[in-house]
């Protein structure tokens, strides 16, 4: 993007809660070179916060000022399969950028001292995300569904589960999975090809190989239920999920994109208007996509009075219903083709949502989908396909619904009936 003039920079390591294990051990893990290692939950996020805590040459607030002193930004986040630090800076600083990366990522000191003081910190996220509640509704989901599975995990993980990782712990799964073969290198912006190598030869030229990409994730089962956590508080928060197409069939995959934007993509879609300008039942409503390798869902959120919960669901139900039985016709799908054209073009023109587009896909799918090829999958959607997923995904009664709030058990499941 050479009318930039900045650079981002992002190390995409293939690994995150859903590569974790449910069990709480005595130890954080076995031998790396045996079939029975297992990572404790909470330690890809955990060892996110570590990397930022010091290097062999670097103190924390060194490493912070290397960056912000060139007037440019660090930082880094974890998810269910991936974790990322990244950093936009000055086209002119460049290599900065790199040497800094690459720094964290191969020299963290992992200071016995620094992982007592951090698991503090981490422990207050966890408070934070149990005072959050639309965020912890989508949580609730998660674990709820995926129960049997550890893309059911929770990324920060337990109070429980942090107790067990220290330093050898960090070691140990930092070798197996930060290691060059299951790592990408994402950059985007203003730069000279041969330049960018030859930098990232400089500072990552002599990482030692590991044991293998880690993002062969298998399929988890979707559980339908009621999940529920009571917070003694104003508003009630829900979700009602249903399973949708994996990433891995596109076309579907594509046209259930189409559908959550039907329904809850914007201030004009179907429930936006009925929940809240229609009746006002809500202040806040969308739906989205949650998609994993072999996984996919749906699920619709809305933030209400505890008293409207039951027209809530009543509502939603019969959107869906409807909408599953009445399709999406050409004109619909020819306005809901430019809306997401037009999502990628302006996702396309920021230099952050570009490199989080090329190292997800490159990590994950090992391949990288130019802009005209994705515009191009929108464009040869077809009502039959659409149609076809709508009443294949929607149609279905086993829905997944997650509350936090205000609410029973028996409440809701009365609600569902």
């Amino acid at each position: 993007m050479p009318r930039l003039r900045s650079v981002t920079v992002g190390v995409w390591v293939g690994t995150g809660s859903r590569n974790e294990s449910s069990a709480v051990l005595l130890r954080s893990g076995t031998s790396l070179y045996t079939d029975n290692y297992s990572a404790p939950n909470g330690i890809s996020h955990f060892t996110e916060h570590m990397l930022f805590k010091g290097t062999e040459s670097r103190s924390a607030r060194e490493l912070a000022e290397c960056i912000e002193n060139i007037g440019g930004q660090i930082n880094a986040f974890t998810g269910k399969e991936l974790t990322c630090y990244f950093t936009k800076t000055l086209d002119t600083s460049l290599e900065t950028a790199v040497e800094v990366l690459s720094d964290m990522v191969l020299h963290s000191r992992f200071d016995s001292k620094d992982i007592e003081m951090e698991r503090n910190v981490v422990l207050e996220e966890i408070s934070m995300d149990e005072d959050t509640p639309d965020d912890l509704v989508h949580e609730a989901l998660a674990q709820g569904t995926y129960s049997d599975s550890t893309l059911g995990l929770p990324i920060l993980g337990t109070a429980e589960s942090l107790k067990t990782i220290d330093r050898a712990a960090f070691k140990e799964y930092t070798k197996r999975y930060y290691t060059p073969d299951n790592t990408c290198i994402s950059v985007v912006g203003n730069f000279v090809e041969e330049d960018l190598l030859a930098v990232i030869q400089k500072y990552f030229g002599n990482w030692q190989r590991g044991t293998g990409s880690h993002t062969d994730y298998k399929g988890a089962k979707f559980h339908p239920g009621l999940y529920l956590r009571h917070k003694d508080i104003e508003q009630l928060h829900m979700c009602m999920a249903f399973p949708s197409p994996t990433p891995e069939e596109e076309q579907d995959s594509v046209a259930m994109a189409a559908i959550s934007t039907y329904l809850g993509g914007g201030m004009s879609s179907q429930l936006f208007q009925e929940l809240r300008e229609k009746r006002g039942l809500v202040y806040s409503t969308y739906t989205y996509v949650s998609s994993y390798k072999n996984n996919g869902m749906t699920a619709v959120y809305g933030a209400m009075n505890p008293d409207k919960a039951q027209e809530f669901i009543s509502v939603v139900r019969q959107q869906l219903e409807n909408t599953a039985r009445q399709g999406i016709d050409s004109q619909q799908l020819d306005n809901l083709r430019q809306q997401m054209k037009g999502t990628l073009v302006l996702s396309a023109e920021s230099s952050g949502s570009r490199m989080n587009s090329l190292g997800k896909n490159l990590i994950l799918y090992n391949e990288i989908k130019p802009l005209d090829q994705l515009i191009d999958m929108v464009d040869k959607l077809d009502t039959d396909r659409v149609n076809d997923v709508l009443r294949r995904y929607l149609s279905s009664p086993e829905f997944a619904v997650s509350a936090v709030g205000s609410i029973t058990e028996k409440q809701l499941t009365e609600y569902m009936k």
